[in-house]
């Protein structure tokens, strides 16, 4: 039988880098009956010893769902509002890890509590967004009777397989209409600097079946284009008859505010589309580069396939580089 001793020396170990010390912790936990060794690790860490690999403390600390009272959700919950400086991690950072490891939305946004500042590392200010705003359906009954309409019938086609454009979202920063809404969308993708009407359409077939990914010429009119920057190689594909109704466009809902953490996407429930935040990839993560100018392509937001389409799954992840004038649309799915 293990004891306390021998398990605080494979931690000593592994916060030396001793490989397989980390890789036996990580075994250990996965399959550990109780929260013993997630004491060690918190004991190691509030004391001041720095090294344990942040993958590894978040993997311990998964257990943050196993009820309102269990340990792993007091220490998280903690750690959050006021992290250790030997954990090694920002709350940002061990927020991002927790939700790698399989906390949900709902449940980070309760640990973090109602009054935690999110604060986006340097690193990434510019390519994601500290604030979070819902996305409703354009035929949500939540939706305001104020918002600016479209027409529903796209004023393009795909150039692989002729069917019909999906506007999948419309946005406005400058609504004369909803000024409330105008101003939250502004706050949710002030990192992109795009000011004015967005209307982004895309290939909702081929972005999941052929291309996985679909370029769009932008503007501030809300005007937009197919890109030439999607391949030509692909006008050789053999399209199938599609020319089905495009799913639904969704629209900022600014009825109930911003969602309570950037991480409230949710590939894989309905209401789990927002504008802003980070994305929460269903695979690996898979950020373009702008094909007009090789820069990253900052996020701008993530539509729940179920919200566009109840007949779909996944997700799909929008980018856009303002300066270039150009949106990615990429869907991931199980």
């Amino acid at each position: 039988m293990t004891t306390s001793d021998d398990l605080s020396g494979l931690i000593r170990r592994a916060e030396q880098g001793e490989e397989a010390a980390v890789e036996e912790l990580a075994e250990r936990q996965r399959f550990s009956t109780d929260d013993r060794l997630l004491r060690l690790f918190v004991d190691s860490i509030d004391a001041g010893t720095a090294g344990l690999p942040g993958w590894l403390v978040a993997s311990a600390l998964e257990g943050s769902d196993d009820g309102p009272g269990c340990f792993a959700r007091a220490v998280a919950a903690r750690w959050l509002a006021s992290p250790s400086a030997a954990l090694g991690m920002s709350a940002w950072e061990l927020a991002e890890a927790l939700r790698s490891q399989g906390i949900g939305p709902d449940l980070l946004a309760e640990l973090a509590g109602p009054d935690f500042v999110w604060v986006l590392p340097e690193a990434i200010r510019g390519q994601y967004s500290s604030a979070a705003l819902p996305l409703a359906p354009s035929d949500s009954e939540s939706w305001p009777t104020t918002a600016h309409s479209v027409s529903g019938t796209p004023d393009d086609v795909c150039r692989w397989c002729s069917s019909p454009l999906w506007t999948a979202l419309d946005l406005d920063t400058s609504d004369p209409v909803d000024s409330r809404t105008a101003d939250a969308v502004t706050e949710a993708i002030a990192h992109t600097g795009w000011r004015g009407r967005l209307r982004l359409t895309t290939c909702a077939g081929c972005v999941c079946d052929v291309a996985m990914i679909v370029f769009t010429e932008v503007r501030c009119d809300g005007t937009g284009q197919w890109s030439p920057h999607n391949s030509a190689d692909l006008l050789l594909w053999e399209p199938r008859t599609r020319h089905q109704t495009p799913p639904r466009t969704l629209f900022a809902d600014a009825s109930h505010g911003f969602c309570a953490t950037p991480f409230q996407a949710d590939p894989w429930h309905s209401r789990g589309s927002v504008l802003g935040g980070v994305p929460d990839w269903i695979q690996s993560e898979d950020t373009p580069d702008c094909p007009g100018c090789g820069e990253a392509m900052p996020y701008l937001g993530m539509i729940s396939a179920v919200d566009a389409d109840p007949r779909c799954e996944g997700g799909y992840y929008f980018f856009l580089h303002t300066t270039c004038g150009i949106a990615a649309t990429i869907h991931q799915q199980s």
